[in-house]
């Protein structure tokens, strides 16, 4: 029923009016996705023959609803990659970075340019032209095989806390492919281990089964109880996450009455070309300590009455000081990154003591030892 939604209203207009947020009516668009699709007219229906719930249903319309909003990203990231695009897509120059930046949505990453990037030029290899829009791009989009219970009441799914170690989930399912009235629908238990990640006592929310493999496997959420900080001292902080593929990635995050509020713009530390190189050498030394292992086996495999070969034995000297060398050089490149993070990240944080401390001077007129010591002291540590 998803898939049969999603296909009918696959296409550029239907995805605006999504994107757009405001229904037929004028009003705006719940946040539920089962129910903006009502909203819109969108409903599913059932096959004929077929007798599912108005909560099956509920169900249904929430799957492809969460498929078309994530179309609707989709469509917004083609439209501005084909509105800006440039005459060579792999060497886009600093105006054309800038006026793509401009046109995309908020929080779009480098790995998502990319690979929309690839999309369209495919495309245009195969077609000898840019598409349309996402819709001619692709096409819509497959719902997985799973099961959202979320988007149903007590009615359609129960779940049940039995232990601190084991929930049972009650659900009504059908006990045939294509249940032809009410009575092909019974409440099924479903014994749920919770993991030991999972704290005693947490309230647990309703599943998403995923019927794979002659299994049924449970994506199960759990809510604990949340203190809100308190609105006093520091309102600022910077947040930094460590990763693989981008190094540092940070963000200034300010405490109102309304939690922790961020501009969804990141700071990264980009580190791409110090650790290409580190790749490389890594790589290099590992080449380096084969060889070396492999001369060593054949320097010690000789009988012991014969001499070692000298030019053999030479040879093992020299690579074994050029893998020492090549090690010092990593150490060198790891210790540099290192710091040079630090200072980027120090740096970052010293700006945002240095900008508290100039509003402060702006709303009081004057700088005051607080005032000081806390756009100094405390803000920079």
């Amino acid at each position: 029923m998803a898939d049969r939604v999603i296909a009918a209203h696959w296409s550029d207009v239907d995805l605006a009016v999504l994107a757009g947020g405001v229904g037929p009516d004028g009003r705006r668009l719940p946040a539920s996705g089962w129910m903006a699709l009502r909203r819109l007219g969108w409903g599913v229906v059932a096959a004929a023959g077929v007798v599912v719930s108005d909560r099956v249903r509920r169900i249904a319309e929430e799957e492809a609803a969460r498929a078309l909003r994530l179309g609707c990203h989709r469509r917004a990231v083609v439209a501005a990659l084909l509105a800006t695009w440039p005459a060579d897509p792999s060497a886009r120059t600093g105006e054309e970075w800038s006026a793509l930046r401009a046109a995309l949505p908020e929080g779009c990453d480098n790995a998502t340019i990319r690979n929309r990037t690839r999309q369209i030029r495919a495309y245009v290899g195969v077609h000898g032209r840019l598409p349309a829009d996402v819709c001619e791009l692709e096409g819509p989009p497959v719902v997985a095989r799973q099961v959202s219970l979320a988007a149903a009441d007590r009615q359609q799914v129960v779940v049940d806390r039995g232990d601190e170690r084991r929930v049972r989930v009650w659900s009504q399912l059908p006990v045939c492919a294509s249940p032809a009235s009410y009575r092909d629908w019974v409440w099924h238990a479903v014994e749920v281990v919770l993991p030991p990640t999972v704290p005693a006592g947490v309230k647990v929310c309703s599943p998403t089964l995923r019927p794979r493999d002659g299994k049924v496997r449970v994506d199960l959420p759990w809510q604990t109880p949340h203190t809100p900080p308190p609105l006093h001292g520091h309102r600022r902080a910077l947040g930094v996450d460590w990763g693989v593929n981008t190094l540092l990635t940070a963000t200034v995050a300010d405490l109102d009455q309304d939690g922790v509020v961020v501009d969804g713009r990141p700071l990264r530390f980009d580190a791409t070309g110090v650790s290409a190189k580190l790749v490389r050498l890594r790589r290099h030394r590992e080449h380096l300590r084969t060889k070396v292992e492999h001369l060593t086996r054949l320097a010690e495999g000789g009988p012991a009455h014969v001499p070692a070969d000298p030019a053999l034995t030479g040879k093992l000297a020299r690579l074994e000081v050029e893998h020492e060398a090549v090690c010092a050089r990593i150490r060198h490149l790891n210790k540099a990154l290192a710091w040079s993070a630090a200072r980027w990240l120090l740096d970052h944080a010293t700006g945002l003591s240095r900008f508290l401390c100039k509003l402060i001077y702006g709303l009081s007129g004057q700088v005051g030892a607080e005032a000081v010591g806390v756009g100094q002291g405390e803000g920079a540590e």
